[in-house]
This record gives structure tokens, C-alpha cells and sequence, in this order.
């Protein structure tokens, strides 16, 4: 099973020089269908009363979706501090794109919560990202034991 990841934040684009949110890097071969999904499912705002200064203490979201019967959506949205110009607000969503029992063996998703895996800031200017085998072997990297 073949999971595709996919980086959304504000930042500067190293191919273009454009500055704001957009598609960090992502694993080629996304479907357009899970492409549309993730910009719907993406956005992510700390709760009000929050302190924007304080990222570290914002809740992180974990979404799954399945906008089809053959391809499902986890998505990792977080608070991580200022953006390229410091100004606060800024965050980071990690999406993985497959298959949906890639994300049900052996663990149902919500079960990835605060999975070591998970890519809260990426300062590379790489624009393509890896597959991941299995997210069961992505966790057991990061070290979740099953």
C-alpha cells in the first residue's frame, strides 16, 4: 500500500519566490479529487483566548475523510508559531493520502494522534516528499510500538 504525504503552511516557495499559504511539498501522484479535498479540510485556527505566542500549547487537530471509496485523507493541522514575516497565526498540516485501510491496519487513525511521525515544521526547500510504505512502519519509526 502506497500512503502519498503532503505539506500545506505559509511559506516561500523555493520554485516560485511566492510568499504565503500554500503546498509546501508533497508526494507526486496525489489525485486531484484528495488534492480538492485537503484545500477544503486543511485550515486550522487556535481557539479563541488562546496566546498566539504560545504555539506549543495550541491543541492539534487530526482529521480523516474518505472523499472516496478507494482513497482516504489523515491530516495533521497544528499551531507553529510565526510565519516567514513573524507575524503569529501561522501552521502546519501534514496529510497522508491512501488507500483507507492503510489507515485501519492495525490501528483505527485516531490512534495516530500525536504520532512522533507527524511534521510540524519543515525549513528544506525540498518540493517532493517520499512515500510511506505503511503507516504502521512510519509509526514504529517514530517510534510507536504496537
Amino acid at each position: 500500500m502506497t500512503i502519498r504525504q503532503h505539506y500545506y503552511t505559509s511559506c516561500r516557495s523555493a520554485e516560485t519566490g511566492k510568499t504565503g499559504f500554500q503546498v509546501k511539498a508533497a508526494t507526486p501522484g496525489i489525485s486531484r479529487r484528495a488534492e480538492q479535498a485537503l484545500q477544503r479540510l486543511i485550515a486550522y485556527r487556535p481557539p479563541a483566548g488562546a496566546d498566539p505566542q504560545a504555539a506549543e500549547t495550541h491543541p492539534i487537530s487530526l482529521r480523516y475523510y474518505t472523499p472516496a471509496r478507494d482513497e482516504a485523507l489523515l491530516i495533521c493541522a497544528q499551531s507553529n508559531g510565526p510565519d516567514e514575516f513573524g507575524r503569529p497565526g501561522n501552521f502546519f498540516a501534514h496529510s497522508l493520502v491512501g488507500p483507507p485501510e492503510a489507515f485501519n491496519d492495525p490501528l483505527p487513525p485516531i490512534f495516530y494522534w500525536r504520532s512522533p511521525f507527524w511534521v510540524r515544521y519543515d525549513a528544506s526547500d525540498e518540493t517532493h516528499l517520499p512515500e510511506l510504505a505503511s503507516l504502521a512502519e512510519a509509526a514504529r519509526e517514530g517510534g510507536l510500538d504496537f
